[in-house]
C-alpha cells in the first residue's frame, strides 16, 4: 500500500564537525498538505472492496485524538481492481492547529446489509443517511451480517537537502530516499525548498552536467519530481501566496522578473515586466497585503522602491519612498496591525523602520540611530500589540527593540554601549525567546513577556551555551546547545523548566545536533555519531537514527 504523506521542508544551513566533509543542508519548519494521487488497496479479512462511484468520503478517526479526515475518491481505469485512487486526504483543521500529530489513523465502516456492502459516511456524532456502494470482489464470508473496519494511516514526511541532492523521509529508514541528484556524484545543489499545497517547489541544477539551475516541482516521490521547463534560469526568493508560488527569474528575453506558478507548465508565466526589456528589476521579500501583492523592485528611472500588484485588476504601482532614480531598498517586508512594517534607506534617516498603508501611505516611525546612520532593523516578529525586532541604536549598541503603535522601545540586554545582538526571535508560549549575550554568561536563552529575562544559564560562566535553532512543537521549545558537560545536545523548554532532551553522544563531545523540521510530534535532526546521520526525536522522549547520510 502506498501511503499517503503529508511533508515539511528545509531551508538551507551548513553543518560542521564532519570529519574531512563540509557539506550543505538544508532547514526549515513549514508544514503543508497531502500527496495525491496515492493508491489504496481495499482490502477487509477475507473480502476486497473497490468503489463503485466516486464522492467524497468523511472518515472517522481511530487515533488518540478521534478526529475526521477528507478523503476525496477517484476512480482511475487502470488502477488494480482492487484499489481507489485517493486525491486528497486533508488532515482536520484542529489537528493541523495544534500542530502536534505524526500520524492519524481512520476508518471506513464497512457493513453487509441483505447481502450487499454499504459504506456508510460518518462524522463526530452519527452516520448520515448518505452511503457509497461497495463492491465484493471475493466469496462472501458466512457471517452475513458482519461490520468489518477499514484502516487507512495517513502521514507525514519531510523534505531536506544534504550533500547538496533533496531527500524524503516518513521518519523510517526505508522511507528516507533521495528523489532528486544521486549520492554518488549527482549533486544537484537544490535551494529555496517551498511547499505551496500538496507540492514541494524549489529551486536546482538539471544534473552535475548542466549547471543550469531551473525551477522544480515534486509531490515526495522521485518520478513526481520534475521540472517545470519553461525556459526560465535562475529562480529565486520562491514565496508561496495563497494558491500561487511567485518568485524572480530569468527567460531568457527578459530580465530577472517577476513570476507566477500553480504547478504546471502552463501555469508558470511571468506576472509583469516592472524594468521593461532585458533589463533586471530583481523583485524580492514578497508579501500579501489586502489584494495586493508588495515587494522591491528596481528600474533605472525609479531606483530599488517598493512596488505592489494588485491580484484582481492585474496591475502594477510603485511607491517612491525616495523620489526620482535614489534607492531606498525596502527590505523584510512584514505584515503587523493591518499595515506593511519594513526596513527602508533614505538620504536623511539612513536605513529605518517604516510603515506603509495604501490608505495612508508611507511612514517615517523614527530614528534608532541618529542622523543618517543605519540602525538597520531585521528579525521583525509581531506578538500581540507589539513589533520586536532587533536593531543598532545610539550608546546602546545592536539590541532588542519594539514598536507598540506609537513609539520605539530600546530593550537593552546588555547594558551600555555593548551589543548582546539578538537572534533567531521565536514566539512561544506567549511570549518572544531569542538569543542573546548580556556581556557576562555568554549566547543563552532569553525571552521577553514583557520583561525580558535569560530562561536559564545553561553553560555557567562567560563562555554560553550557543543556544540556537528555536523550533516549536505543540507546548515545548526545542534547540540545540552546550552545556559543557555533554556538549552541542538537544534540548527542550515549556517556559518554566529547560532539560536537556537527548543525549545522542555521551561526554562532552557531543553529536553537534542541528534541528531540521518538526513535523506533527516529531522533531528532525541532524547529528553525528561515528558518521553523520537523520535522527528523530518524539514528543514521548523516544530518540532514534533514522539513516546514514552518506
Amino acid at each position: 500500500m502506498k501511503k499517503n504523506l503529508i511533508y515539511a521542508t528545509l531551508l538551507s544551513l551548513l553543518f560542521a564537525g564532519c570529519e574531512g566533509v563540509q557539506p550543505a543542508a538544508s532547514i526549515s519548519t513549514t508544514l503543508s498538505g497531502l500527496i495525491e494521487g496515492s493508491t489504496l488497496t481495499v482490502a477487509v479479512g477475507d473480502k476486497n472492496y473497490t468503489l463503485s462511484q466516486d464522492g467524497t468520503y468523511i472518515l472517522k478517526g481511530t487515533g488518540p485524538s478521534d478526529t475526521l479526515a477528507i478523503v476525496n475518491v477517484t476512480n482511475d481505469p487502470n488502477r488494480p481492481s482492487n484499489s481507489m485512487t485517493i486525491q486528497s486526504c486533508a488532515l482536520p483543521s484542529e489537528a493541523n492547529d495544534t500542530n502536534v500529530l505524526e500520524e492519524i489513523n481512520y476508518s471506513i465502516v464497512l457493513k453487509e446489509i441483505n447481502g450487499t456492502n454499504t459504506q456508510h459516511k460518518t462524522n463526530d456524532t452519527n452516520e448520515t443517511n448518505e452511503t457509497k456502494m461497495l463492491t465484493e470482489s471475493s466469496p462472501p464470508s458466512a457471517h452475513a451480517s458482519s461490520v468489518d473496519t477499514l484502516e487507512i494511516t495517513c502521514k507525514r514526511i519531510a523534505f531536506f537537502n544534504t550533500y547538496e541532492v533533496l531527500r524524503v523521509t516518513d521518519g523510517t529508514s526505508a522511507g528516507t530516499t533521495v528523489i532528486h541528484g544521486t549520492e554518488e556524484s549527482n549533486q544537484t545543489s537544490p535551494t529555496y525548498l517551498t511547499i505551496l499545497g500538496n507540492r514541494l517547489f524549489f529551486a536546482a541544477k538539471y544534473d552535475e552536467n548542466n549547471a543550469t539551475t531551473t525551477l522544480w516541482v515534486s509531490d515526495g516521490t522521485s518520478e513526481g519530481t520534475h521540472t517545470l521547463e519553461n525556459n526560465i534560469t535562475l529562480p529565486l526568493s520562491l514565496t508561496a501566496i495563497g494558491e500561487s508560488l511567485y518568485f524572480r527569474a530569468i527567460d531568457g528575453v527578459h530580465g530577472s522578473e517577476l513570476w507566477t506558478s500553480d504547478g504546471t507548465i502552463a501555469g508558470t508565466k511571468m506576472v509583469a515586466d516592472i524594468y521593461e526589456g532585458s533589463s533586471s528589476s530583481t523583485p524580492d521579500s514578497f508579501v500579501k497585503m489586502g489584494n495586493s501583492i508588495y515587494f522591491g523592485a528596481y528600474t533605472a528611472t525609479a531606483g530599488r522602491e517598493l512596488y505592489s500588484y494588485d491580484l484582481t485588476l492585474k496591475s502594477l504601482e510603485l511607491v517612491d519612498i525616495v523620489a526620482g532614480s535614489g534607492n531606498s531598498s525596502p527590505q523584510y517586508l512584514t505584515l503587523f496591525d493591518n499595515a506593511l512594517y519594513f526596513s527602508a534607506t533614505t538620504p536623511t534617516t539612513g536605513r529605518e523602520l517604516y510603515k506603509y498603508h495604501p490608505r495612508t501611505g508611507v511612514e517615517f516611525l523614527g530614528n534608532i540611530k541618529s542622523g543618517t546612520g543605519d540602525s538597520s532593523p531585521t528579525y521583525f516578529t509581531p506578538l500581540g500589540e507589539r513589533l520586536y525586532f532587533k536593531a543598532t541604536g545610539d550608546n546602546i549598541g545592536t539590541e532588542l527593540f519594539f514598536y507598540d503603535g506609537t513609539s520605539i522601545n530600546p530593550i537593552d540586554i546588555n547594558s551600555g554601549i555593548e551589543s548582546s545582538l539578538p537572534s533567531e526571535l521565536t514566539v512561544f508560549n506567549n511570549s518572544i525567546y531569542f538569543s542573546a549575550n548580556n556581556g557576562g554568561y555568554g549566547v543563552e536563552l532569553y525571552h521577553v513577556n514583557p520583561s525580558t529575562q535569560m530562561l536559564i544559564d545553561i553553560n555557567t560562566g562567560a563562555s554560553g551555551s550557543s543556544a540556537t535553532q528555536l523550533m516549536v512543537i505543540g507546548d515545548k521549545l526545542y534547540f540545540g546547545a552546550d552545556d559543557g558537560v555533554h556538549g552541542r545536545e538537544l534540548w527542550q523548554s515549556d517556559g518554566s523548566s529547560t532539560t536537556i532532551a537527548a543525549d545522542v553522544v555521551s561526554g562532552a563531545t557531543g553529536s553537534n545536533t542541528y534541528l531540521l523540521t518538526a513535523s506533527g510530534s516529531t522533531l528532525y535532526f541532524y547529528a553525528i555519531t561515528n558518521y553523520p546521520a537523520l535522527w528523530r526525536y518524539d514528543s514521548n522522549g523516544t530518540t532514534q537514527p533514522i539513516k546514514r547520510l552518506y
